[in-house]
């Protein structure tokens, strides 16, 4: 029983991204064109991309971003789901709620308070990606956990949840 071959046999092509695409899952678009194109089609599951610039460069946002990003782009997907577990380590909930509402409204967060339809767009927006559940916001204080805290959690909502996050964006 079993399939016996000799991986370097002349007879046998690797088909290197079918094998990529088995082997780490397809990729997961960022929204960004130029990433994508950077990253060869976006991230894999599994890869770990670590921003770092310093305070006040838009690591925050840009995370927001590419959160809000994978639940726009990827919430018509039809295998197992596409799901965004972030984890907030500075801001408090408001803020990181406010960036996620501004940035699916397409709108600077500043004018979340004088835009008089916000609400009613946000309710839209919901209701067109089927946004329930699709992203799972974390909020811990700074320094009060550890990866192995966070990687326990994150199995742990998986299996409560009955989901796989595609995507675990960490801001720190």
């Amino acid at each position: 029983v079993g399939k016996i071959f000799d991986p370097f046999d002349d007879n046998l092509s690797l088909d290197i991204q079918s094998a990529l695409n088995v082997y780490l899952g397809a990729t997961i678009p960022t929204g960004w064109p130029k990433s994508d194109n950077l990253l060869e089609g976006g991230f894999r599951r599994g890869e770990l991309i670590m921003p770092a610039a310093l305070p006040g460069d838009g690591k925050s946002m840009s995370c927001t971003s590419l959160t809000c990003n994978v639940a726009r782009m990827l919430s018509n997907a039809t295998d197992y789901g596409y799901h965004v577990y972030y984890c907030a380590l500075d801001n408090t909930d408001q803020e990181v709620l406010a960036k996620i509402w501004a940035n699916f409204l397409r709108i600077p967060t500043r004018r979340l308070d004088t835009e008089p339809t916000a609400q009613d767009k946000m309710r839209m927006v919901k209701h067109k990606y089927g946004l329930k559940g699709r992203i799972t916001v974390r909020k811990w204080p700074r320094k009060s956990k550890s990866i192995n805290d966070i990687r326990k959690d994150i199995l742990l909502q998986q299996r409560r949840r009955g989901i796989l996050y595609s995507l675990v964006v960490i801001d720190y």
